[in-house]
C-alpha cells in the first residue's frame, strides 16, 4: 500500500508539472479583470489630482489679487500718513501733496485716479502749481480693478468728495474694505 501512496504521489506532481507546463499564461478574463481594476485606480487618482490643481490655481488667483489689494492699500496709507494737503473727488481721485512718494525723496505731488478699470498714479517731485495739474502721458497704472473708490469718514459719514485731510478713510478694493488712519 505504500507503493501505491508514492506512485500516487508522484502521479500528482506529475500531472502539476505538466499542468504549469502547458499552462503558463493568464487567461483573458483574468487579464481583463485586472485591466479594469487598474483603469478606476488610475482614473480616480487623476480626478483627484486634477481637483487639487484647479483648487491650486483659484488660491493662488486669489491669493495674487489680495497680495495686489494689500500693497495699494499700504501705498495709500504710506502717502495719506505723510500728506500735508488732501483733495478727494468723487471717491476715484485722490490729489495729494506728501512726502510719502514712490519715487522722489522729499515733499512731491502725488496723483491717484480710478478709471476705465485701472488705478492709476502720478507723480511730480516739486508741490508748485495747481494740485490737479497732471501729465496723462506720464500715468502710470497701478492695478485693475473691478470697482476701486475712496471715501472720507467725517462726523460718521462718508464723504466722496473732500477738501482738506481727514483722520479717516475707507477704502473699497472690489469686495474688500479698508481703514486708512492719518492721525
Amino acid at each position: 500500500m505504500e507503493s501505491k501512496k508514492i506512485v500516487d504521489t508522484e502521479n500528482r506532481k506529475k500531472a502539476i508539472i505538466d499542468y504549469f507546463k502547458w499552462n503558463k499564461a493568464f487567461t483573458l478574463i483574468e487579464i481583463l479583470v485586472v485591466i479594469a481594476i487598474l483603469s478606476l485606480l488610475f482614473s480616480t487618482i487623476t480626478v483627484i489630482f486634477k481637483s487639487l490643481y484647479e483648487g491650486f490655481l483659484k488660491l493662488s488667483s486669489s491669493s495674487q489679487e489680495l497680495s495686489k489689494k494689500i500693497q495699494i492699500f499700504w501705498t495709500l496709507t504710506r502717502a495719506l500718513y505723510g500728506s500735508k494737503k488732501v483733495i478727494l473727488k468723487n471717491g476715484t481721485q485722490l490729489y495729494l501733496i506728501t512726502t510719502g512718494g514712490q519715487f522722489y525723496g522729499g515733499v512731491v505731488k502725488a496723483v491717484y485716479i480710478f478709471k476705465n478699470g485701472s488705478l492709476y498714479y502720478y507723480e511730480y517731485p516739486y508741490p508748485y502749481g495747481s494740485l490737479y495739474d497732471y501729465n496723462n502721458k506720464k500715468l502710470i497704472q497701478l492695478a485693475k480693478f473691478k470697482n476701486f473708490k475712496i471715501y472720507a469718514l467725517v462726523n460718521k459719514q462718508l464723504k466722496e468728495t473732500f477738501y482738506r485731510k481727514a483722520k479717516l478713510y475707507q477704502l473699497h478694493i472690489d469686495n474688500e474694505t479698508f481703514y486708512i488712519k492719518t492721525f
